[in-house]
C-alpha cells in the first residue's frame, strides 16, 4: 500500500521538473549563467524529470517483480539514471565554466547538494501551481490506472 506514496513522489519529480526552467533541457544552456536559476526543484536535483522516471520504473520493478517488468521497467530506469550522467557530461563539455558553476550549486542525486551544505531546501520556491498540477496528474493517473493499463494501482482496490 506504499505504492501510491512512491508514485506521488515520482509524479512530483516529473511534473515539477518539467515545469521548472532548467539548463539541462534542450536549448536552455543560457539559464546556467543566470544567478537566480538554481531555485525550487533545481535545489533538489538538476535532473528532476529523469529521477521521477527512475523512481517510477524502479518501484514498478519492486511491485511487480516478474521478468517482463524487470526488462520493461528496468530499461526505463537504466535510461533515466544513465541519462543524468550523459547529460552532465555533454553539458560540461559544451558549456564549460557556466556548467561548472551551475553544477557546483546543484546535484545529480536528489537532495545531495542540500545534504552536503551546497544548497538548501526552499519549498516555497517550487511554485504552488506546480505542486497542485503534480497532484492533479497523480490523481488522474491513479484513478485511470486500471482503465489505462488493466491493473489496479493498489491490489484489491478499484476506484470504479
Amino acid at each position: 500500500h506504499i505504492a501510491p506514496l512512491v508514485m506521488l513522489v515520482a509524479t512530483f519529480f516529473a511534473v515539477v521538473g518539467i515545469t521548472t526552467p532548467n539548463p539541462t533541457a534542450v536549448g536552455a544552456d543560457a539559464l546556467a549563467e543566470k544567478p537566480d536559476t538554481v531555485k525550487g526543484m533545481l535545489r533538489i536535483t538538476r535532473h528532476p524529470f529523469l529521477w521521477g522516471a527512475a523512481i517510477w520504473a524502479l518501484w514498478h520493478i519492486v511491485a511487480n517483480g516478474d521478468r517482463a517488468s524487470i526488462i520493461f521497467f528496468g530499461t526505463f530506469a537504466l535510461l533515466a539514471i544513465l541519462g543524468t550522467f550523459s547529460i552532465d557530461d555533454k553539458k560540461k563539455k559544451r558549456m564549460g565554466e557556466a556548467w561548472t558553476g551551475f553544477a557546483a550549486k546543484t546535484s545529480n542525486l536528489p537532495f545531495a547538494a542540500i545534504f552536503a551544505g551546497r544548497n538548501q531546501l526552499k519549498i516555497g520556491e517550487l511554485g504552488w501551481w506546480r505542486i497542485l498540477l503534480a497532484l492533479i496528474v497523480f490523481g488522474g493517473l491513479f484513478y485511470a490506472h486500471l482503465w489505462l493499463f488493466g491493473v489496479s494501482p493498489v491490489p484489491g482496490f478499484s476506484p470504479y
